[in-house]
């Protein structure tokens, strides 16, 4: 590679993609106990409802419920931090191999996330420019279906936590609202299981789309030639 500028971006891009993978792989790993406990405190309410003693399961459920709320915030943390990383990382190597100018920035396809409005259209269309100018002369649309699929599973995720969220603000909390609760919770975990791998399959995509790309390109004139051509037009 003759520009070390892009070795070190393509390294700093591999190493977040690697921290966001794992914490992802182990946020759905305490997902799936999530999924676990909130279906077993359904059930106790349930019982509860219909005049049954189960005080002392409903309480070891909530002490489980309770330890996976305090991890979990912080896996998933770790992963939206590492994911923006390699985004920018990622979105950085195309605007430094690019033939042509790509549209977005690296500092605007991650701000993007954070703009209201904005952030229900662009963070798809950022990633859509990623993956097909990432290796344009191979076919983007398996990329694009990818791209389609994560977003909805994400959107359908963060629609059902804030759900659970909302519903726990109108008092008084009755066991009914609980109930509710729950089974939002319930439908943001299996959606971000679903999530998961879609996600992974986006880094990786998007990671080997970059490398064959450069090999491809490296075959006829170097990056560095590719970006005085296209700064020059």
């Amino acid at each position: 590679m003759s520009d070390p500028r892009i070795a070190r971006t393509e390294a700093r891009a591999a190493t977040f993609a690697r921290v966001t993978v794992v914490t992802l792989v182990l946020g759905a790993i305490g997902l799936a106990f999530a999924i676990n406990q909130l279906v077993f405190d359904i059930q106790q309410r349930a019982a509860i409802v219909s005049g049954l003693p189960r005080l002392t399961e409903l309480s070891q459920s909530h002490t489980a419920l309770v330890d996976l709320g305090r991890v979990l915030p912080a896996v998933f943390g770790v992963a939206v931090v590492s994911w923006l990383g390699w985004q920018f990382e990622a979105h950085r190597m195309l605007w430094r191999t690019s033939a042509t100018r790509p549209r977005f920035r690296p500092g605007v396809a991650v701000a993007a996330w954070a703009v209201p409005a904005a952030n229900v259209i662009a963070p798809p269309l950022a990633m859509a420019e990623l993956w097909w100018r990432s290796d344009p002369r191979e076919s983007p649309a398996k990329g694009f279906l990818l791209i389609f699929l994560w977003w909805v599973v994400l959107l359908a995720t963060l629609t059902m936590a804030a759900l659970a969220l909302v519903s726990m603000t109108r008092p008084p909390v009755t066991n009914h609202d609980l109930v509710a609760r729950d089974w939002y919770f319930v439908g943001a975990s299996a959606c971000a299981l679903l999530g998961t791998p879609l996600a992974v399959a986006l880094i990786a995509g998007v990671n080997g789309r970059q490398r064959f790309g450069m090999d491809r390109a490296q075959g006829n004139r170097t990056w560095s030639e590719l970006r005085v051509r296209r700064d020059a037009s």
